[in-house]
């Protein structure tokens, strides 16, 4: 076995063992400034899904003091996702933030195949679901606006989390008996020591491609088409009614999470892709990790512009439709004055 000195700047693989000292090559810059970088990263995140969370039951909260339920209750796809986003990305930055404070905490892998396997399919299931709806947001969006299809999801969107469940556990039935879930070094989710820990790494990363490459393409037709949806309703104003305009509302709102997905998406492949060949290799590079750190983690705060970014795109609809509804009545209250005037004069 190579020691520490004989790699250099990458750190040995085979120094990963269960029980064994998580300050890989006893390199403690890299040690901590990978860790804390991806808990606070995470911290951030998990913060900014409470605080997309509590600004939608508050909405809904005001909506019941209103007496508004019915409304509520027709609330279309595009109001109801970013709670699935941000629950999804504030479970994966719990169940990952977990696996970081404790390697940092005990500076040691877990001891157990148990603890090991906790970690392990907490990251997989929670990272999974998080990519996972912003893959049926991008399906949905794409075959909505440039398809003109609309989907029937179901009650709360039922079916798309039953399909989600569904390709989350078909890779745990086939990797976990093959032992590849495990320690990965600076997190705990693939064993990188076992050749179907470094498949998974393959897989994850041809998927997560897969994923970045459909959204993108996607992104670009949709934002075409929404762009000239925006620009008729600029120039047709008059002529469409509110349900057109909170489409167009909805459409937009959409849009936004898609080009997140994009955002979001298109670097951690390459990273992931990065790190798979790496640890092919028995090494580890630390600044290929904390990219990763960071590129994975900051779904919940970069999802969090996106939500406040729609809210202020919803608040100028109602806004724009208020200015409307005011300016036809002071129309027609003008054209009964006039109208009221000649009666008189006749």
């Amino acid at each position: 076995m190579k020691s520490h000195s004989e790699f250099g700047w990458f750190l040995n693989t085979s120094e990963i063992k269960m029980g064994g000292s998580s300050v890989l090559g006893e390199n403690y810059v890299a040690f901590y400034i990978i860790h804390v970088v991806a808990m606070c990263v995470l911290i951030t995140s998990v913060i900014s899904c409470v605080a997309v969370i509590s600004s939608i039951l508050w909405g809904i909260w005001k909506a019941r003091c209103h007496d508004q339920m019915r409304k509520r209750s027709r609330m279309d796809f595009a109001d109801r996702f970013p709670f699935y986003i941000a629950l999804g990305d504030g479970l994966w930055g719990i169940s990952h933030l977990a696996d970081h404070v404790y390697l940092v905490t005990t500076q040691h892998f877990p001891y157990t195949q148990a603890a090991t396997n906790l970690f392990s399919l907490n990251v997989w299931i929670f990272g999974a679901y998080q990519q996972l709806m912003h893959v049926g947001l991008a399906i949905y969006t794409y075959l909505r606006i440039v398809r003109g299809v609309d989907i029937n999801l179901g009650t709360a969107e039922w079916k798309l989390h039953a399909t989600s469940a569904v390709l989350i556990i078909i890779p745990i039935a086939i990797f976990f008996p093959l032992d590849a879930y495990g320690l990965s070094g600076y997190w705990v989710f693939l064993n990188i020591n076992a050749t179907a820990g470094s498949v998974f790494g393959f897989y994850i990363a041809v998927a997560g491609a897969a994923h970045a490459l459909g959204t993108t393409i996607a992104y670009l037709q949709i934002k075409g088409i929404v762009e000239r949806q925006k620009q008729v309703l600029k120039e047709r104003r008059k002529m469409v009614n509110k349900k057109s305009d909170r489409n167009s509302t909805a459409s937009e709102c959409l849009t936004t999470f898609v080009a997140i997905s994009v955002f979001l998406y298109c670097p951690l492949p390459i990273l992931n892709f990065a790190f798979a060949v790496e640890t092919m290799f028995g090494v580890i590079e630390p600044i290929t990790v904390t990219l990763t750190v960071i590129a994975a983690n900051s779904s919940g705060w970069v999802n969090a512009l996106g939500y406040f970014h729609n809210l202020r795109i919803k608040a100028a609809r109602e806004r724009r439709v208020k200015a409307e509804k005011l300016t036809m009545v002071t129309a027609t209250t003008s054209n009964g004055e006039s109208s009221s005037r000649l009666s008189v004069s006749s």
